[in-house]
């Protein structure tokens, strides 16, 4: 599970920022959704709250700074896979 995790997060803030870049707004909103609760029930909290500020400032109207919850998404990401691939690796040994 944590493997399949991984698979779908890699390369995924790279994917966020190129979603907002194309103005795809609805699309990245769908994505974040999806991760909210994938990231969480991993125990990647970080992950999954700043999903879901991505998600709520990718609605239409929204003042957030989404470029901002993008880049501080996409670091969390990586802080993420650094972790788990530290786990499996210890519980693979």
């Amino acid at each position: 599970m944590i493997a399949q995790f991984l698979g779908k997060i890699g390369g995924i803030g790279a994917r966020f920022s190129a979603l907002l870049s194309a103005g795809e707004q609805d699309l990245l909103r769908r994505e974040a959704h999806e991760i909210v609760s994938e990231s969480g029930y991993l125990g990647a909290m970080r992950v999954s709250l700043l999903a879901r500020e991505v998600e709520h400032a990718s609605r239409p109207g929204s003042t957030d700074d989404l470029e901002r919850r993008v880049e501080l998404f996409t670091s969390a990401v990586r802080d993420a896979e650094t972790a788990l691939q530290a786990w499996l690796a210890g519980s693979e040994a």
